[in-house]
């Protein structure tokens, strides 16, 4: 870790993830410092609402910057996907419920996972 809170990348900021971004505000062991959303007026209106320094419309800005991990909060068919590339990046995943639409997504999932650890 690059400082003393988990740094902590969200994608997707719309219904639930909402939510989930401002639970991480009850600790003092994390923080976020980047979210990103397909929809440019929704990313800016999350990192405004949160005083979130950086927002994106490109997942690759969050892949590649310097976050611990990423907190994918995306409409389910995008989870199995976005989780490889996450975990590809070299990030912790959190994955919001449920894990992926298919089984054959969450066993590809957990193979990802595995093969960094």
């Amino acid at each position: 870790m690059t400082s003393e809170k988990l740094q902590i990348g969200v994608v997707g900021c719309g219904g639930e993830a909402m939510l989930y971004i401002q639970d991480y505000f009850l600790t003092d062991k994390a923080e976020v410092t980047i979210v990103q959303d397909i929809d440019a007026r929704k990313a800016e209106e999350c990192a405004r609402k949160f005083s979130i320094p950086r927002w994106t419309t490109d997942m690759q800005e969050v892949l590649g910057s310097d976050v611990d991990a990423i907190d994918i909060s995306t409409p389910n068919y995008l989870h199995a996907l976005q989780t490889i590339a996450a975990l590809g990046a070299g990030k912790h995943v959190l994955v919001q419920k449920p894990m992926a639409p298919t089984i054959d997504e969450c066993e590809a999932m957990i193979a990802a996972a595995r093969s960094v650890n």
